[in-house]
């Protein structure tokens, strides 16, 4: 982004720190499928660390000077919101090929994996169902 990024003008980019994240209640194969997720981004050498935005930009090329970071907190606790993210979450893992590679490098069982999309669908369905995670942030001049 920052080699096709015109002189004064902006990169921003946000990923989330996915140790941050609170889900409640515990719901069996919910926590499983974030710890799957984070496995599998390391297994494809990519990261869900938001607060290494800074340190990314900076290797992109951004002087340390150019680069502000920030954070946002990302919640997902009334009804519609938990509808919307759960079904989301359950559509990701259910389209993609996510819960096949998890069973195959051994991150987890296929009963976990076969578990995962309706477990998010009943997080969604929890009256008191909380999602909140905090977000890195940077926005980088060039």
């Amino acid at each position: 982004m920052r080699r096709v990024c015109k002189p004064g003008g902006f990169v921003c980019a946000r990923e989330v720190e996915w140790p941050s994240l609170v889900l409640y209640p515990r719901i069996q194969y919910l926590q499983e499928s974030r710890e799957l997720m984070e496995k599998l981004a390391y297994n494809a050498g990519k990261t869900l660390r938001g607060g290494r935005g800074r340190e990314f930009a900076r290797r992109a090329g951004f002087s340390p000077e150019s680069i502000s970071a920030s954070a946002a907190s990302v919640t997902y606790a009334n009804e519609a919101d938990r509808n919307w993210w759960g079904e989301n979450m359950a559509w990701r893992l259910e389209s993609s090929s996510d819960l096949k590679k998890g069973v195959e490098l051994g991150f987890v069982t296929e009963e976990a994996a076969a578990g995962m999309p309706n477990a998010w669908r009943e997080w969604a369905k929890a009256t008191d169902g909380f999602y909140c995670a905090i977000d890195g942030q940077v926005v980088c001049t060039k």
